[in-house]
């Protein structure tokens, strides 16, 4: 997002990253990790089926912009870690259709639900693959009602409910999964409040979080091969040793370096300061 603005907003002259921050808990709150009775959390909602309330009038664009849009998801399916951006600008250039930073952020803009379709693709199948291979997935948020397995044995859905009560959900969880939103150097508010309620935390990555974290704080996956990831979780899950030793280090990283009190500081020393 932020070399995003500063190519197709270069009127802002200060541009900034700020990640996501996690809520620090009440430590008398926390339950030992072998005593939680939730294996495996996600919450997140899938946007596939409301995008068609996003799409544009496809009648006032120059070109097919429909068919690029389609083939940029296909693009963005193929090759996850391609950003929605790069994909819709290779298919507008690879049809000779050369715009402007200005006119192609407004396509961008206007094509954005392909970005939907291609998140949705993923999160869908992360935890369908988990429930089909046995494992018991806890599941909240929007759009998975309209999910053909749903019902799945191994599924629990609960709906929809607050951000502050899936962190309550958090506290009795062993594992917290996260799939990433479609930026590839950002961050998401579910992995810190994972870790700092004392859960392994799951996660595709981005190059922020690969900074930020070893693979002995935070388990890892590939977009490009989920088929791997019933066996990855299985591993962590079933070594509680391993899989504490992780929740520990991901939790102190997370209560030094990632919450909202250090985000606050961060405004503080790199933002306010210009002023």
């Amino acid at each position: 997002h932020m070399r995003y603005l500063q190519r197709f907003y270069p009127e802002f002259t200060t541009v900034g990253f700020l990640g996501h921050g996690g809520i620090v808990p009440k430590e008398e709150n926390e339950i030992p990790w072998k005593e939680r009775k939730t294996e495996i959390l996600y919450a997140g909602g899938i946007s596939r089926f409301n995008a068609a309330m996003v799409m544009p009038d496809f009648s006032k664009f120059s070109f097919d912009a429909k068919k690029v849009g389609e083939e940029a998801l296909t693009m963005l399916i193929e090759d996850p870690a391609t950003t929605t951006e790069e994909a819709l600008e290779k298919v507008l250039c690879a049809k000779g259709i050369n715009l402007a930073d200005r006119e192609l952020r407004d396509v961008i803009a206007d094509l954005h639900y392909v970005d939907l379709f291609a998140v949705s693709h993923y999160r869908e199948l992360t935890v369908k693959t988990l429930v089909e291979a046995g494992m018991p997935v806890t599941l909240y948020g929007y759009g998975w009602e309209h999910c053909d397995w749903i019902d799945s044995k191994n599924l629990h859905f609960g709906g929809r409910i607050s951000a502050f009560d899936i962190i309550h959900k958090m506290k009795d969880s062993k594992l917290v999964l996260n799939s990433m939103p479609w930026f590839k150097d950002g961050t998401h508010d579910r992995i810190f409040n994972g870790m700092l309620e004392g859960c392994v935390v799951a996660t595709d990555p981005s190059a922020y979080l690969k900074e930020e974290f070893s693979d002995e704080e935070l388990l890892y996956f590939e977009l490009e091969d989920i088929p791997a990831l019933p066996e990855r979780i299985g591993e962590i899950l079933s070594d509680p040793d391993r899989a504490i030793t992780m929740a520990e280090k991901g939790k102190d990283k997370a209560l030094r370096l990632h919450t909202w009190q250090e985000r606050a500081r961060e405004l503080d020393t790199d933002l306010l300061s210009y002023f």
